[in-house]
């Protein structure tokens, strides 16, 4: 009977496991594609890039990308009651409501394309990207559909292989149309004199290629669906409800459901194209700088270093989240404060450090990807926090869904979402710091959010860290490797490069850090059994007798 009841545990928090660690694997393949796609775009060609892209982000957090997890919930509580046949009138109504409200943004940008490139957006050349995108919206709706509806029936086995194909096909895809169009451009630039022409038909062509992708992810999809709804046909026959769902009901349910979620994500990572308008409008208007160029290169290399650590970092979360709503489910909240504890602590551990020897060794890492670039090796310098403060965000406003207290996690996003834009609107008027003042109001933004959610599950939680084990001893022990570090880097960059400079520093930090960590009691055998590669420190405590 235990046996059993572990083995229920371990199945509840793979699941969700598995769903994190997807989602992560997804964003690092995104990343490894603005590495590929800088090679071809230059820092112009990027400052496009991220244009269309966010504006496609912020477009599908506001139409398509909460509507898996409502549609999800709407699909269960149907099933719950034995309504086979009003689970699947929710997949309708979803794919219903999310192609009108997306067709009718496809037809505004369609019509204000030139308007969108030159009055927000500030590129003239994006015109034809921002019209040759509109389908990945409604694509991106129906995708987003079927998997709420997969996820509903449950099953995210299809939401994971989907999510990961779209970016390996995007990227893929991408290279293959964006070098098309790049040949074309450039022969069209030198027409017209223009080189810009080059770097704006390529991001055209990777655009394509995120419409290929989503075709051929959508596809699979509607292939699964059909087999799904072939395996179901027998308990649909023994379906007896009387009451059908209409979809007005259906959508005002998606609606209520998804709505919360829906802003929470606008206020988290809608910020980064509010910032992006703010800072290209402001240089724009008060200075004759290449706000394009400028923004490029923050895009391309600043948030591709900064997102692979964030990413990393992210994966310990995983197994908590899932593991915090297994407990809370049967209400043994004494194991989810426990839990939550340990995630605090995982989260210190491993993200002080992190952010610690890449502010020291921003210069041998940022060359090592990009060559000598002092602009981001500055903001990796003074903003590397980001890499503790996004994923403690990230899982504070994960528990507090959990937990039942959503609208307290939108409420407190909302707070730190307009704080930050008016802490970057001072940093750029005021301060007149330029495109530093986008870092630092990433910093604010997760920062913030940081705090306010930490203060309400603290107190939600009754729990109160031990704070001198949880922040001040791995922070004091990465300060010391930090310093240490950072005289070997100087002594060894010149003659021994960028890469090999990065390897010995990272090799010898990690192993200072984990010998003062063990020497200070920052950790204990407890904890470590708990956390990632808790086993391997444990091991190496023992030999040298610091445990």
């Amino acid at each position: 009977m235990e046996n059993t009841e572990r083995r229920k545990r371990r199945k509840g928090t793979m699941k969700g496991n598995t769903t994190l660690f997807t989602i992560m694997v997804s964003n690092l393949i995104i990343l490894a594609g603005r590495l590929l796609f800088d090679d071809m775009l230059g820092e112009n060609g990027m400052g496009y890039y991220a244009a269309i892209y966010e504006m496609f982000i912020f477009i599908m957090l506001l139409t398509g990308w909460y509507l898996p997890q409502a549609e999800a919930r709407t699909v269960r509580i149907r099933l719950a009651k034995g309504q086979i046949k009003n689970a699947k009138r929710v997949l309708h109504g979803t794919l219903l409501f999310g192609i009108g409200c997306s067709l009718i943004i496809c037809i505004l940008e369609i019509a204000m394309a030139e308007t969108i490139s030159k009055k927000l957006l500030l590129q003239p050349l994006n015109s034809l990207a921002v019209w040759v995108m509109t389908p990945a919206v409604v694509l991106s709706v129906m995708i987003s559909a079927y998997r709420g509806y997969f996820e509903g029936m449950g099953t995210e086995v299809p939401t994971n292989i989907s999510r990961v194909l779209e970016q390996i096909f995007a990227l893929g895809f991408g290279f293959v149309f964006g070098k098309i169009f790049h040949n074309y451009g450039e022969k069209t630039g030198n027409l017209v004199q223009n080189s810009n022409y080059a770097p704006a038909y390529t991001v055209v062509g990777i655009a394509v290629g995120i419409i290929a992708a989503q075709i051929l992810v959508l596809l699979f999809l509607i292939f699964i669906n059909r087999v799904y709804t072939h395996a179901l046909k027998k308990q649909m026959s023994k379906d007896n409800s009387k009451i059908q769902d209409s979809y007005i009901e259906i959508i005002r349910s998606l609606l209520v459901t998804g709505l919360p979620s829906m802003l929470t994500m606008v206020f988290v990572q809608g910020a980064v194209f509010v910032d992006m308008l703010l800072y290209m409008h402001y240089i724009s208007e008060n200075t004759m700088q290449n706000y394009t160029v400028h923004y490029g290169s923050f895009y391309g290399k600043y948030g591709v270093i900064i997102g692979i650590f964030v990413c990393i970092l992210s994966l310990t979360i995983a197994k908590p989240l899932a593991a915090i709503r297994h407990f809370h489910k049967r209400e043994e909240y004494r194991v989810v404060k426990d839990i939550f504890a340990g995630e605090i602590h995982t989260l210190t551990l491993y993200g002080i450090p992190m952010a610690v020897l890449l502010a020291v060794l921003a210069e041998p890492v940022a060359n090592m990807f990009f060559g000598r670039v002092s602009g981001t090796i500055f903001l990796l310098q003074v903003s590397s926090s980001l890499i503790l403060f996004i994923p403690c965000a990230l899982f504070s406003i994960y528990v507090l869904r959990i937990l039942g207290k959503q609208m307290l996690a939108l409420r407190n996003c909302a707070v730190a979402f307009i704080l930050q834009s008016a802490a970057v609107v001072f940093l750029l008027r005021g301060a007149h710091v330029g495109i530093a003042s986008v870092a630092y109001g990433y910093m604010f933004l997760f920062g913030v959010i940081t705090i306010l959610n930490g203060m309400s599950l603290m107190r939600y939680l009754k729990y109160s860290p031990e704070y001198v084990r949880v922040f001040a001893i791995p922070f004091l022990a990465s300060a010391i490797c930090g310093v240490l570090d950072m005289l070997i880097a100087r002594a060894m960059l010149e003659k021994a490069g960028a890469v090999m400079t990065s390897a010995v520093c990272i090799l010898l930090g990690c192993i200072g850090y984990i010998v003062l960590l063990l020497a200070l009691k920052g950790v204990n055998k407890k904890e470590l059994s708990k956390i990632p590669g808790g086993k391997m420190l444990e091991r190496i405590g023992q030999s040298l007798h610091l445990l």
